[in-house]
């Protein structure tokens, strides 16, 4: 079974979120992070939960970073495996 993952790309070609080379931070800890805001819960009180700066949940949270839509994905496979779980 060949296993694969999908990448999302911006309008550029560029890889986005997670992908991107110099990501730090998951796309799910920025999606945790934005409904903890939706939640009520203020930048330092975030901050402090994520352990992240103040300034990396309000640059997430406005859209500054991280803030892109993928204009199209791109599969990747990467390896076989079979049902065993042996390659």
């Amino acid at each position: 079974m060949k296993l694969h993952r999908w990448i999302a790309l911006n309008s550029s070609g560029r890889r986005i979120g997670q992908e991107h080379p110099r990501a730090k931070f998951t796309d799910r800890e920025v999606e945790l992070t934005l409904w903890l805001r939706e939640q009520g819960l203020s930048l330092s009180e975030i901050a402090r939960k994520m352990e992240v700066s103040k300034s990396t949940v309000s640059r997430w949270v406005s859209g500054s970073s991280r803030g892109q839509p993928a204009a199209r994905w791109l599969r990747r496979d990467y390896g076989t495996q079979n049902c065993t779980g042996k390659a």
